[in-house]
């Protein structure tokens, strides 16, 4: 939160986080943070600094709206980059945050799993925490835990009065009503909506539809057995309340369909994740039809049949909406608002997970909206400087634009969630 003048920040870390979450800025002017330590119960506070306000020269009597660039000293340290007419911020610190959701008021939610990933990132505190900004400074008031004792925690969505979020073997409903900052029951008691105890993999997400229908990801490892069995392949599948598991297949045929979104338009994705041995395709985002089967692991991509299966019909293989270099490891995406200054207005942005072991090419990178799905085609990084020999040693996971057209991503790996805007975007007023 600001002081009074506007002119500093207090950030508070969760329990499990580094206790001195001072930030460090591009100005060789500002006085270096202090390292702070933790308070009797655990939580790291960031005295206020001393730091000059953005100048601003404007009639007293006309009345001026702040921007978000403005309104945030710059808190990210030398290395970390976006293009010119941005602005990058550091929102909040939470340990392992990977999947990210608005609250009908502008709350931002986040799932911070108490699982170690495949990927060795990890455990998180199991909890799904609440990041208020209550007076609009673009930095966290505090991060409040919402639900807790979730271990498989990941995807999240709200669904008009309900949170939905998945465990490793569940879909579960907890109660909510907008501005609510702790769940009105305990973890224990919120209703299982779905049953996926068939899933290999814990590491589901859930995307609303404009019209109401909510999508859950499940995948699996890998096979070379073609065809798998329905019930053992990736799949989309949608909440069915006459499913007698409370769930009833989309798409199959799928290896690992982790991250889906919902756009305003009404169209919904789904982005694969090939097989790690397949070396001749690119990971695939997909658009989420009824009925699509991707014939996994029988064919890699369009027309291109998986090593050792030349027989495999593939012709007829859902294409791709976009493709990205395999190994980099897609997971979060969105597309932005068309007010995003050009080229960028209605690109897609996808947070890169980066290589498993050198986290090679992590990083938020875009695509302009209409490009072809070409599998040579190389994202352009938009967010630099992120990785294992980088000055935040980091891995990107979600990105999702807010309602009010900020870009915010996680960093499941150092810990923390992070806003861009556009230089020229208004804050609002407090």
């Amino acid at each position: 939160m600001r002081t009074a003048q506007g002119l500093g920040w207090v950030l508070i870390a969760l329990t499990g986080c580094p206790s001195t979450v001072g930030p460090a800025s591009y100005s060789a002017s500002d006085a270096p943070a202090t390292d702070t330590p933790a308070t009797a119960d655990g939580v790291g506070v960031v005295p206020p600094r001393d730091v000059s306000a953005p100048p601003h020269v404007a009639p007293r009597d006309i009345p001026t709206t702040p921007r978000w660039c403005e309104v945030v000293p710059d808190n990210m340290p030398a290395g970390v980059s976006v293009p010119d007419g941005f602005c990058l911020r550091r929102f909040a610190r939470v340990r392992m945050p990977r999947v990210l959701a608005f609250a009908p008021n502008g709350d931002v939610f986040v799932a911070s799993p108490g699982t170690v990933s495949v990927g060795g990132t990890g455990p998180g505190i199991g909890a799904i925490v609440v990041l208020p900004d209550d007076d609009r400074d673009g930095v966290a008031d505090g991060a409040l835990r919402f639900a807790e004792g979730i271990p498989t925690l990941h995807g999240l969505a709200f669904d008009g009065d309900s949170l939905l979020y998945t465990l490793h073997e569940s879909v579960r409903r907890a109660p909510y009503a907008v501005g609510d900052r702790r769940a009105r029951s305990p973890t224990a008691e919120h209703e299982q909506v779905a049953d996926l105890r068939h899933s290999e993999r814990w590491t589901h997400t859930l995307a609303r539809a404009n019209d109401g229908v909510i999508y859950v990801s499940v995948g699996v490892y890998g096979s070379s057995t073609c065809p798998l069995s329905d019930s053992r392949s990736g799949r989309v599948l949608r909440l069915d309340a006459r499913s007698p598991t409370g769930v009833s297949p989309v798409m199959t045929g799928l290896r690992n369909p982790m991250y889906l979104r919902c756009l305003a338009t009404g169209d919904c994705y789904a982005m694969e994740l090939i097989d790690d041995a397949w070396e001749s395709a690119g990971e695939r985002l997909v658009t989420i039809r009824p009925g699509d089967d991707h014939r996994y692991p029988c064919c890699q991509d369009r027309g291109v049949a998986a090593p050792g299966r030349p027989d495999a019909s593939c012709a007829t293989m859902p294409d791709a909406r976009l493709r990205i270099t395999h190994h980099n490891v897609p997971f979060g995406f969105d597309r932005a608002p068309s007010s995003w200054p050009a080229p960028f207005g209605g690109a897609w942005f996808v947070a890169q997970h980066g290589e498993v072991g050198s986290w090679r090419e992590t990083g938020i990178v875009w695509s302009p909206a209409n490009a072809p799905a070409s599998p040579t085609r190389t994202l352009e990084l938009f967010v630099r400087g992120w990785g294992r020999n980088a000055p935040i040693v980091g891995r990107t996971a979600d990105a999702r634009f807010a309602p009010d057209g900020r870009l915010f991503f996680t960093d499941d790996e150092d810990g923390a969630v992070y806003w861009i805007a556009p230089r020229t975007l208004a804050a609002g007023r407090r």
